[in-house]
């Protein structure tokens, strides 16, 4: 799987247009998606806990996006 981090969000490689620069791509390749700048995704999950959420943490490095997680408290929010 692609993926590009953007304004820290991570945005995966999948949808039929692809934009970047000045260039429009109809059904992208991987190819194009990596001219585009997207690299490699390295998802790490935790095991699930109950009472608790995994919240995502990227690192990008040269070739890759990092994805790390760390468990936060469950919150119900029953209005």
């Amino acid at each position: 799987m692609l993926g590009k981090l953007v304004d820290g969000e991570l945005q995966k490689a999948d949808g039929r247009i692809l934009v970047y620069e000045d260039v429009v791509v109809a059904n992208p390749r991987e190819e194009d998606y990596r001219k585009a700048g997207y690299k490699d995704i390295k998802d790490n999950p935790l095991e699930e806990m109950d009472g608790y959420t995994q919240v995502a943490e990227y690192t990008e490095t040269e070739d890759k996006i990092i994805i790390n997680y760390h468990y936060e408290e469950a919150t119900d929010d029953v209005e």
